[in-house]
């Protein structure tokens, strides 16, 4: 079984895990942010249909940051929001004592025990960004940016729900970017990889968003 799920996350490089949530054949833009060597960032923006080409010249050993939404302009602020696909978190694991001494495959293993005894769905995927985790619920449909301000309320939820967790209040807008998986974290000189994969019929699970959000019944 062990081997079974390290040959499965190895197949997540880069382009693969930005595929689960990116779509090459729709219109719009992604986003890419690289460290520069005087310690700036560079933000360029690309054509989806550009994507694998693109991420396929990023350099590994530089910080690089990925959109996790589509945009209409090439420009990642939320008045251009196109749609977004996912659900996210961004867990500080480094910064809370639960995760002290845990590998990140120990933190995923937590982070499913807290999910379940809570109620949450568990994350699709789960990335280890070099000193923390990227928890994402892929979508069963992209959400359009008329339907942001009910996005933004699932966004507060689990944020909210995985606070004790190390959940960056900060890092829940839609324009939000995540470090790339296969590059590195210049703080850590780890490499930010995939971890953990919630499998449904071979294939990353997938939410309605409605399978997020609080229940307004009691």
């Amino acid at each position: 079984m062990a081997q079974q799920q390290a040959a499965q996350l190895a197949l997540f490089d880069q382009t693969q895990e930005a595929n689960t949530y990116h779509d090459a054949g729709r219109r719009g833009f992604f986003s890419l942010l690289t460290s520069k060597d005087n310690g700036d960032k560079r933000q360029s923006s690309h054509p989806l249909s550009e994507m694998a080409t693109v991420l396929g010249m990023v350099d590994s050993t530089r910080d690089t940051w990925l959109s996790q939404a589509e945009f209409f302009r090439p420009n990642r602020r939320v008045v251009n929001l196109l749609r977004i696909g996912l659900m996210f978190v961004d867990l500080d694991t480094y910064r809370v004592p639960w995760a002290t001494g845990r590998t990140p495959e120990e933190q995923a293993a937590g982070v499913i025990y807290f999910c379940q005894a809570e109620g949450l769905p568990l994350p699709s995927l789960m990335i280890y960004s070099g000193r923390g985790l990227q928890l994402k619920w892929l979508l069963d449909a992209p959400i359009p940016r008329q339907a942001l301000p009910r996005w933004n309320a699932c966004q507060r939820h689990l944020v909210d729900k995985l606070a004790e967790l190390g959940a960056d209040p900060a890092a829940k807008d839609a324009s939000r970017v995540l470090r790339l998986v296969d590059t590195v974290n210049t703080k850590s000189g780890n490499i930010c990889r995939v971890v953990h994969v919630q499998e449904e019929a071979g294939e990353p699970a997938r939410y309605g968003v409605l399978g997020i959000f609080p229940s307004k019944k009691t």
